[in-house]
């Protein structure tokens, strides 16, 4: 039977987000609210679940991939 698991949502609503994934911690990085670009950060912590802001980028950023490279998340490519 299904279980239902509450996770709790992410703190700025955003699309075009960069996600990455580290170890148990999934960050989401800058995006567009609909007006603006951002530079913030966020990252999910499976095991408290629970989103959490982390330093923010030096540039807002949006439609960007993103990868993970020992323990860093790099955005290489991006629409300021």
């Amino acid at each position: 039977m299904p279980v239902f698991i509450p996770h709790y949502f992410i703190l700025f609503y955003r699309c075009y987000v960069s996600v990455a994934v580290i170890g148990e911690t999934i960050y989401a990085c800058g995006g567009f609210d609909g007006v603006q670009r951002h530079n913030s950060a966020e990252k999910y912590d499976l095991a408290r679940n629970q989103w959490t802001l982390v330093k923010p980028m030096f540039h807002k950023r949006s439609d960007a991939g993103a990868a993970c490279l020992r323990g860093s998340t790099f955005i290489p490519y991006t629409l300021n």
